[in-house]
């Protein structure tokens, strides 16, 4: 997966790329991708809550990860 864009672009049907060339373009994200970022934004956002709340923020994580890979 390494070897992936992380985005790609498409045009036309017949036509993909890695760069975004008009306004109109579809953008395509991979899932891993978009699961890992928003697993990030996820665990930036929810810290600073931490000491006011009962949440296992590595556990909602998780949950999280499970339900969007499924």
């Amino acid at each position: 997966m390494k070897n992936l864009p992380e985005k790609i672009y498409l045009q036309e049907p017949t036509k993909v790329r890695t760069q975004k060339m008009y306004d109109n373009d579809i953008e395509y994200v991979h899932k891993d991708a978009f699961i890992e970022k928003a697993c990030d934004w996820l665990e930036q956002t929810l810290e600073p809550y931490i000491p006011y709340c009962n949440i296992d923020t590595d556990l909602a994580i998780e949950k999280f990860k499970k339900y969007m890979e499924d």
